[in-house]
C-alpha cells in the first residue's frame, strides 16, 4: 500500500449520498457530540452533513460511538480535566480509529502506556 500526503486544504467533501438520516441515527450522533463537545469543534449540523456523505453512515456512527465511549471512559478513569490533554486523547483516538499507530504529531503528554491503553480499549 502506498501512502500519499496531501494538504488538508486540497481535500474536498464527497457528494451527499443520503438526503436525510434516520432519527435514531441522528440521536446517536447527538449523543457522541455531547460527549466530545469540548474537543470536537464541528457543529452538530456539520457533523450530520458529513455523515450524510458516507456510503454507510451507520457504520461510521458506530466508529464515533467507540471514540466517544473510549474518550469518556479514559478521561474519567484518569481524572483528565485539562483541555490540552483531553484534546490529545481525542486526537490519539482519531489516529487509532483510522488504524494508525504514529502518534508523533498527536501527543506530547500522553505516555506510551496511556496510548497503549487507548488502543487496547478502543
Amino acid at each position: 500500500m502506498h501512502t500519499k500526503k496531501v494538504k488538508v486544504s486540497d481535500l474536498a467533501l464527497g457528494p451527499v449520498r443520503h438526503k436525510t438520516l434516520p432519527l435514531d441515527l441522528v440521536e446517536r450522533i447527538k449523543t457522541c457530540k455531547k460527549i466530545l463537545a469540548d474537543v470536537d469543534p464541528a457543529s452538530l449540523e456539520e457533523t450530520i452533513d458529513t455523515f450524510k456523505r458516507d456510503v454507510h453512515p451507520d457504520r461510521e456512527v458506530s466508529v464515533w460511538e467507540r471514540i466517544a465511549h473510549t474518550y469518556h471512559a479514559f478521561t474519567t478513569l484518569h481524572g483528565i480535566t485539562d483541555y490540552p490533554t483531553r484534546a490529545q486523547v481525542f486526537a490519539a483516538l482519531l489516529v487509532i480509529s483510522c488504524g494508525g499507530e504514529d502518534f508523533r504529531n498527536v501527543s506530547t503528554t500522553l505516555t506510551q502506556d496511556q496510548l497503549t491503553e487507548l488502543k487496547y480499549n478502543f
